[in-house]
C-alpha cells in the first residue's frame, strides 16, 4: 500500500517540526491498523519542490505520462499546511493543482488545516487555471479599487481584485470601463468583517441558540487565543467520523481567513459541513473519499487524532474490500472533467450502475446566501455567479493632459514623409468632386534641414548652435527625389496644357490634383493641408 503525505509548511524550523510531527502521527495511526492491511506499507513523501512527480494536468505544464501513473498507484494522500497560507498564493499553485487532480479523480484525501481552505477555494470559485491577486495576497476593501498601483492598461484576463470583507473577485472589463463581479473565494478575513462598518455583519457567521448544560464543569475549556470549541452538527453525529467523541471538543484554530456561506457553482463540486464553530465550518466531506478539517492534528488534542485514526479505518475498509473505486488521472483530465465519472462508469459497464440515482440541481441566476449545504428535504441551489456584491464600479482610464496632447501632436506632425495609413484616414474633402488619388501617386519632397533634424533628435541643445539651412543628404533618396520632380513637371506640364493646372498650397508636402471648373455659383478655394489634422481655419476662400 502506497500512502503519499504532503508537506504544506514553509522551509523554516517551526515548519519543519510541524511536518515532522504530522508524519510521526500518521505513522503511529497506521500502525494501530496493521492488522487490515495485508501488504507492506510504502511512505511518500512530498513538498513543494518535490511534488513534481505526482502532478498531471493538461492545461498546465505537467504533463509527463509517467506523473499520471505514479499519481494513480496512491492509495492513501495526506495533506496538510500552514494555516495562513492563501490558496491564490503563487506559493500555492502546485497544492492547487494536486487538489484538483484529487477531486477529478475521487481520490482518499485527508486535508487538514491550508488544505481545507484550497478545497473551499476552488469550489466556491471552479477556478481550473492559475490566476493572481492585484491587489495583495490579503486582498482589500471596495474603496480601494481607485488605489491600485498596476495600471489599468497593464491589467491581464486571469487579474482580480479580491474583496477581504466579502471574499468577491472583481475582474476589469475594457468594454465598458468598469470592475464587474466573477464569483466568490469562499473565504474572507476575520478582522475586516468584525469591523461591522461594511456588509462583513452580513458574512460572520450568525450566533445560534444552545441548550445550557446543568454543570459547569461538563463545559470545554479554552486556555489559548488559538484554540476554540468544535461543535458536531445534529444531522452528523453518528457520522463514522465523528465515533467515540463528545458533541464538542477543543480544537486549535491558527487561521485568519474563514469560511462563509455561499452557494455553489458547479453541481459536481459541493461539500457538506459536519462539523463548525462559532466562526465557520470546521470539518467538511468533499464526497465519501475526501474530508477536510481547519484545524491541524495534533497529539496534544486528542480528538483531531480520533478523527484521523476514524477516517483510516473506514477508508482502510473499503480498500480492501475493494469498494474505494477511483477514477485513473488521465480519463478525469479530460477538459469536460465533469463528465470524467459518466466516462468511467461506462468503462466498469452500465449493468452494475443502471439503478445509481443522480441529484438534480435547480440552477438560479441570484444569490440567496442560503448555506453550507444541502438537507434531504430541499436540495442544492447552483447558481452562475456566487458573488455577494452585484454592484459595478466605473474606472476610466488615465487620459494625457491638453500639453501633452498637444506635444504629441507637434512632434507626429514634424516627422519627414509621413503617409496616411490606409484609404479610410484619407477621407475625401466636402468641396470636390473628383476621385481621390493613390498615396503613390503623391510626389514627397524632403525638405528637412540638418539643423531640425539633430534639435529633433536631441531637443536638449540650443538651436543658436545651428546655422545651416541646406537640406540635409539622405543616402539613396536623391535619385528618388530626381525622379518624383520630373513626374511632378511632367503632370504640370500637361495639366497646363488642358488649362485646369491649379496648384494646392501645402506645408512639408506637395500634392497636386485637377482643378475645380471654376463657376460662377462656385468659388475657387485653396486648401492649405497638415497631414490628417484639417480644421476650418486651413479652408480659406
Amino acid at each position: 500500500m502506497k500512502i503519499l503525505i504532503v508537506n504544506g509548511y514553509g522551509k523554516c524550523i517551526k515548519g519543519f517540526r510541524s511536518a515532522e510531527h504530522y508524519k510521526q502521527i500518521i505513522k503511529e495511526v497506521l500502525t494501530g491498523k496493521k492488522e487490515m492491511i495485508d501488504t507492506e506499507l510504502e511512505f511518500f513523501f512530498a513538498d513543494r519542490d518535490s511534488i513534481d512527480d505526482f502532478l498531471y494536468e493538461i492545461d498546465s505544464s505537467f504533463v509527463r505520462v509517467e506523473c499520471g501513473k505514479m499519481f494513480d498507484s496512491i492509495d492513501l494522500i495526506f495533506f496538510e499546511g500552514d494555516a495562513n497560507l492563501r490558496p491564490w498564493s503563487p506559493n500555492a499553485y502546485k497544492y492547487l493543482i494536486l487538489l484538483r487532480m484529487c477531486m477529478r479523480s475521487n481520490k482518499i484525501l485527508f486535508a487538514s488545516s491550508f488544505a481545507m481552505q484550497g478545497l473551499v477555494f476552488l469550489i466556491a470559485s471552479n477556478v481550473e487555471c492559475q490566476f493572481s491577486v492585484i491587489n495583495g495576497l490579503n486582498g482589500g476593501q471596495l474603496g480601494d479599487l481607485s488605489k491600485i498601483k498596476k495600471s489599468l492598461t497593464e491589467i491581464r484576463m486571469n487579474d482580480y481584485f479580491l474583496d477581504n470583507v466579502t471574499g468577491d473577485l472583481y475582474s476589469f472589463n475594457y468594454d465598458t470601463g468598469e470592475w464587474v463581479s466573477k464569483g466568490n473565494a469562499g473565504l474572507h478575513s476575520r478582522r475586516a468583517a468584525e469591523e461591522f462598518k461594511t456588509i462583513g455583519k452580513y458574512i460572520v457567521k450568525a450566533p445560534q441558540y444552545k441548550v445550557q448544560r446543568m454543570k459547569e464543569i461538563d463545559q470545554p475549556y479554552i486556555s489559548k487565543e488559538n484554540e476554540i470549541v468544535c461543535s458536531l452538527r445534529k444531522n452528523s453525529m453518528h457520522n463514522y467520523l465523528f465515533n467515540g467523541l463528545p458533541f464538542e471538543f477543543v480544537v486549535p484554530f491558527k487561521n485568519s481567513w474563514d469560511v462563509h456561506p455561499f452557494n455553489f457553482v458547479n453541481p459536481k463540486k459541493t461539500f457538506q459541513t459536519m462539523a463548525d464553530c462559532e466562526k465557520g465550518p470546521l470539518v467538511i466531506q468533499v464526497t465519501d473519499n475526501i474530508v477536510a478539517t481547519q484545524f491541524s492534528i495534533r497529539s496534544k488534542y486528542k480528538e483531531t487524532v480520533q478523527i484521523m485514526r476514524n477516517f483510516m479505518g473506514y477508508q482502510l475498509t473499503k480498500l480492501c474490500s475493494g469498494r474505494a473505486q477511483t477514477i485513473p488521472i488521465e480519463i478525469a483530465s479530460i477538459k469536460q472533467n465533469d463528465n470524467a465519472m459518466d466516462i468511467y462508469l461506462e468503462h466498469l459497464g452500465r449493468s452494475k450502475y443502471h439503478n445509481q440515482k443522480t441529484i438534480k440541481f435547480n440552477v438560479i441566476t441570484e444569490f440567496h446566501h442560503a448555506g453550507f449545504a444541502a438537507k434531504k428535504s430541499n436540495q442544492l441551489d447552483v447558481v452562475v455567479n456566487n458573488a455577494i456584491g452585484k454592484r459595478k464600479f466605473k474606472q476610466t482610464i488615465q487620459k494625457l493632459n491638453a500639453k501633452d496632447l498637444d506635444r504629441l501632436l507637434d512632434q507626429n506632425s514634424s516627422l519627414p514623409n509621413q503617409t496616411f495609413q490606409n484609404d479610410q484616414d484619407r477621407q475625401p474633402s466636402i468641396y470636390s468632386s473628383q476621385p481621390q488619388h493613390n498615396v503613390e501617386d503623391q510626389p514627397q519632397v524632403f525638405n528637412k534641414t540638418g539643423a531640425e533634424i539633430i534639435q529633433f533628435l536631441h531637443p536638449s541643445i540650443d538651436k543658436s548652435l545651428f546655422h545651416e539651412s541646406k537640406p540635409l543628404w539622405v543616402p539613396g533618396y536623391l535619385s528618388q527625389s530626381r525622379l518624383q520632380k520630373s513626374q511632378l513637371k511632367q503632370k504640370q506640364n500637361t495639366a497646363g496644357d488642358e488649362g485646369q493646372s491649379t496648384p494646392f498650397l501645402t506645408e512639408q508636402k506637395q500634392i497636386t490634383t485637377p482643378r475645380l471648373p471654376r463657376t460662377a455659383s462656385q468659388p475657387h478655394f485653396r486648401v492649405i493641408q497638415k497631414d490628417k489634422w484639417i480644421t476650418n481655419k486651413n479652408f480659406q476662400v
